[in-house]
């Protein structure tokens, strides 16, 4: 493939939204910036279409950090003032610990810079994973970008908003394809500053609370990662990730800055401990909210465990311990999830359960394990950002983001119950690629108990606050005679549209992608037990009958959508006694009762966060 056209695709979707975004800036007229994001959206979506076919067909592309040295400078000098920037905010929100935190990094960068760094190693590196996740980003946060438009119609500072969401999207795809990890540590706190902006837009009291939050844990976050880069530079010699050895041929202290990386990462996508800014982030408006939870920031931390996959194959208790992380973390806020009665809630708490089945994927270091969190990864952006998309949507048509008033919303709202009922069906049902996902997770788990008992339990927590969802909206609704028009604005009803339409074309193609991207990723350190074939998927162990399922998932949607006449209802006979009947669930916790069970959780998983963090020390003594 001839070099310049891939660098014009890479170029392209890294730099594109940032030129665009500062376009934004100088906007002030929303019709304008909808028509600017539109453009760039839709030719992001080609590009990153071109792209993906170029990889699949050519396999991996490298461009060598000699030939990048400007680059490279421009980013060394770009972070420090960066860091630089992050002092100065944590000084104006009065947050000491931000500021600490900023400080550190900024320190941590010098020391490296004084003493040097190898330069000898791919600076970028485009392969299957990370055009996979190019492809999420570009495509999903582009429709997110293009929903935003009609949402953010009654906020003010529209041309701030939309360039700091499109240079999220940029700072995202520059941070997959970067191999070198200064690089990458560059981007993933370009992606810091972008939630930080985002979460305080609306510049509230609770609103700049819960962006300093937010930006306090991933700051710290971003210490644990530029320490664990110095590391590897003192004890591998490199800090390019395709040069980093397994976790097999190292041992003692050399695993440190592994486990500082996956503790990065655990602060990036929001795993518990470290979960509470993701949860106070939704008093964001609901696009910030969807780009966050899908295309964009927790999708990097789970990235970069992908990334270090292959390092951490061997290490032992470290593995473990990641793995033992991922499946708590889904287990807890699966049952919280299912004591929440507001959506977004529902959403937030499902977003950290899924993520940590991703994180205990990478864990458990098997070649089915990583083929299920690839499934999840890309599957999981897509109907987050679906369900999301359609909260914003509910929420404007009733005023209410709380489940129980969403009874009867299919007679109220169509098409959105239809798009509700589609990015569910992702999550839970065959035969979408998360169900497809969580059989080979539970099939990888089968030789370890107590995880597997924890993903039962988890399973089982799912089924319910999604059911929970499904069954207000799809029972209980108005007169159906009445109304049959649905007023669904055109904007909403075209991202909703597209995304289910992604959703659904990706579980069409899943063999295709399987065979073009997940498969040859895996390959690179296990031997892919996961087959294609005409009717479905298989294994050594047992068959997904794809084909078969999306014919029984059709005929099923079809029932669910049908609008029959609805039969004839009569008041309740009280015996003569006036009375108001009540309808409704009572399992939902105060927020007292969250609390306690957090602050018990939070407190466990310190523990073994610290026993991770520990456990290279405490193999070198006793070695």
């Amino acid at each position: 493939m001839d070099e310049p056209i891939v660098d014009l695709l890479v170029g392209f979707l890294v730099v594109a939204p940032v030129a665009v975004a500062l376009f934004c800036l100088f906007l002030r007229k929303l019709p304008a910036i909808g028509k600017a994001v539109g453009a760039v959206s839709v030719l992001m979506t080609m590009f990153a279409m071109a792209l993906l076919t170029i990889v699949v067909t050519a396999g991996p592309i490298v461009r060598e950090a000699h030939d990048l040295a400007s680059i490279t400078t421009a980013i060394t000098v770009l972070d420090l003032a960066l860091m630089l920037t992050f002092v100065y905010i944590s000084w104006k929100a009065k947050s000491a610990l931000a500021g600490v935190f900023a400080a550190l990094q900024l320190i941590v960068l010098a020391t490296m810079e004084i003493g040097g760094v190898s330069e000898h190693g791919a600076a970028i590196y485009v392969d299957q994973l990370s055009v996979m996740m190019a492809f999420v980003t570009s495509v999903i946060g582009s429709i997110i970008c293009v929903y935003a438009v009609r949402y953010m119609a009654h906020y003010e500072g529209h041309g701030r908003f939309f360039a700091v969401m499109l240079l999220f999207l940029g700072a995202m795809n520059g941070a997959v394809f970067s191999n070198n990890l200064l690089w990458l540590f560059f981007f993933w706190e370009v992606t810091t500053l972008c939630s930080y902006l985002l979460i305080g837009h609306a510049g509230t009291m609770e609103a700049r609370r819960s962006a300093v939050t937010a930006a306090e844990y991933t700051l710290g976050g971003g210490v644990s990662l530029a320490v664990g880069i110095m590391l590897c530079e003192h004890h591998f010699g490199t800090v390019f990730l395709d040069q980093l050895p397994s976790g097999a041929a190292i041992g003692g202290l050399a695993l440190l800055p592994l486990a500082l990386m996956a503790v990065a990462a655990f602060t990036k996508s929001a795993q518990i401990p470290f979960q509470k800014w993701l949860l106070g982030a939704m008093v964001a408006p609901t696009p910030v909210s969807a780009l966050l939870h899908s295309a964009t920031m927790v999708n990097l931390g789970v990235y970069l465990l992908l990334r270090l996959a292959p390092s951490l194959q061997g290490s032992g208790a470290l593995s473990g311990m990641v793995a033992l992380a991922g499946v708590a973390s889904f287990l807890i806020t699966a049952v919280l999830a299912m004591t929440q009665s507001n959506a977004k809630r529902v959403l937030a708490y499902s977003t950290i359960s899924n993520l940590g089945l991703i994180v205990a994927c990478v864990g458990l270091g098997t070649s089915m394990a990583m083929t299920a969190g690839m499934l999840l990864l890309v599957f999981h952006a897509i109907s987050k950002a679906l369900l999301f998309m359609s909260v914003g949507a509910i929420k404007e048509g009733t005023g209410s983001e709380d489940i129980d008033a969403m009874e009867g919303l299919r007679d109220r709202m169509p098409l959105v119950s239809g798009a509700v009922l589609v990015g569910v069906s992702m999550m839970v049902m065959p035969p979408f690629g998360m169900f497809a996902s969580k059989w080979l997770l539970s099939e990888a788990v089968a030789s370890h108990p107590l995880m597997a008992l924890f993903l039962v339990l988890g399973f089982g927590a799912t089924l319910v606050y999604y059911a929970k969802w499904l069954g207000r909206i799809f029972t209980g609704g108005t007169d159906r005679d009445a109304l049959c028009r649905d007023g669904t604005p055109r904007t909403y009803a075209a991202t909703l549209m597209a995304t289910a339409v992604v959703g659904i074309l990706a579980t069409g193609l899943m063999g295709q992608l399987l065979e073009g991207l997940i498969n040859p990723y895996v390959s690179k350190v296990f031997d892919p037990v996961l087959q294609t074939g005409g009717w479905g998927l298989s294994t050594t162990v047992g068959l997904f009958p794809l084909v078969a399922l999306i014919v029984l998932a059709s005929l099923l949607s079809v029932a669910a959508l049908y609008r029959g006449r609805a039969p004839p209802t009569s008041e309740v006979y009280t015996c003569g006694e006036g009375s108001e009947v009540q309808v409704g669930t009572f399992y939902y916790w105060t927020e007292a009762r969250v609390a306690r069970l957090m602050r018990t959780a939070n407190m466990l998983m310190a523990l073994l966060v610290i026993a991770l963090v520990f456990a290279p020390v405490i193999q070198e003594v006793a070695a």
